[in-house]
């Protein structure tokens, strides 16, 4: 099957939604299909390496490292229609999407199209308005999901946030996954001596992680600021957060306001292959976000055995086994409740770090690949 992947990230940038393409693209390598990636290329210049087709594009000033491209008639778009996929699978709603679907008409190909973010909130968080957050979704999904065979989602969560689009096409739930292996590696003591050293970490069965993009809809803002709470209980917790992200120096100036340099530490971005020391490094993963759609973080903390503590949110559902793998919070209480029950027993963590693991397993990459190319290979059957 010749399968084109299609995304609106550049080639220097990774979060979820380009994590899930990746993941996509390799499975269906393993699995003998054809796989080329359209996305967009960081400069004004359009160019390929291997299966990767990368557009000219342009920053656009909606957010940090945003780009956009209006590269209809690229050569590199003309030489996938010559290729002429069997499905074209668009993973993003802007330029690239418009820019597919001309490979898509070219090809007479099925169009899929997975919502991998939740609009409605990530809006409402840039301007403060839900009524304009959902105007904008209402607007956004006529275009963008007009003519697709089918549109995917995450979750149950998510398929439920789709009765604000409008759409004419069905909704079906495909969870996505993860390379579980990336995260499995072990790491040496002396490995995690050398990272605890460079971040002043003196006790590291004390240690509170996330990895996120550090942005204002992922709320880490509200975990900074449950941390006096804790420090009044037990002064040697620290928190460590992994990633990078627009909010990055407000979160800073709040860390300074409440003095506590030194006890929350930002690691800034790291690349990829190496991430999985972060979440290794840690005793407990926490998040305050109410905004994912599934959530790939809390199953690459999964995968690296960590029991979870996380604000209570439909998407949780089967990842979080409350008291099994971990816990959900409302308030600040029990937030602190659950931290110090899983920080003061180390048994426990160790065996709800077990139960991740198992967790985790059902959330491989390879199982995700498997139910989204059963879902090609119904709209493919339809077609003939």
């Amino acid at each position: 099957m010749k399968i084109l992947l299609c995304i609106d990230t550049h080639e220097h940038q990774l979060n979820g939604v380009a994590n899930s393409v990746n993941v996509l693209a390799r499975e269906y390598r393993e699995m003998g299909h054809d796989v080329r990636i359209l996305k967009l290329s960081s400069t004004h210049r359009s160019h390929s390496e291997n299966d990767n087709y990368f557009l000219a594009s342009a920053g656009a000033p909606v957010y940090p490292d945003a780009r956009f491209s209006l590269h209809f008639f690229d050569r590199l778009v003309d030489s996938l229609i010559e290729w002429k996929p069997d499905i074209v699978h668009i993973h993003t709603e802007f330029s690239i999407n418009m820019i597919a679907r001309r490979i898509v008409k070219a090809a007479k190909a099925p169009l899929v199209m997975t919502l991998h973010t939740d609009y409605v909130r990530f809006v409402d968080a840039a301007i403060h308005s839900k009524i304009v957050a959902r105007l904008f979704v209402r607007i956004m999904s006529t275009f963008s999901y007009h003519g697709a065979s089918i549109l995917t989602v995450p979750s149950e969560k998510t398929r439920e946030m789709t009765h604000e689009y409008t759409l004419n096409c069905p909704v079906v739930v495909v969870p996505g996954g993860i390379e579980l292996d990336c995260y499995q590696k072990p790491v040496s003591a002396e490995e995690k001596a050398a990272l605890y050293q460079q971040y002043g970490i003196t006790h590291p069965e004390k240690l509170l992680v996330t990895v996120s993009r550090i942005s204002a809809e992922k709320n880490i803002s509200e975990l900074i600021s449950f941390m006096p709470g804790l420090l009044k209980k037990d002064p040697d917790i620290r928190f460590m957060i992994t990633g990078y992200g627009p909010a990055e120096d407000d979160l800073k100036k709040q860390v300074s306001d409440l003095g506590l340099k030194g006890k929350v530490i930002f690691t800034g971005k790291q690349e990829p292959e190496e991430v999985y020391r972060f979440y290794k490094a840690g005793a407990v993963f926490v998040c305050a976000s109410e905004f994912e759609t599934q959530g790939l973080t809390y199953i690459e903390a999964m995968a690296c055995s960590l029991p979870l503590v996380c604000r209570k949110d439909p998407v949780l559902k089967n990842m979080i086994f409350e008291g099994k793998n971990g816990y959900t919070y409302t308030t600040e209480h029990e937030y602190a409740e659950h931290i110090l029950k899983l920080l003061n027993n180390p048994a426990l963590r160790d065996h709800m770090g077990k139960v991740s693991l198992k967790v985790a397993a059902h959330l491989s990459g390879a199982g995700y690949a498997r139910k989204m190319e059963k879902v090609y290979k119904i709209l493919l059957g339809k077609k003939k």
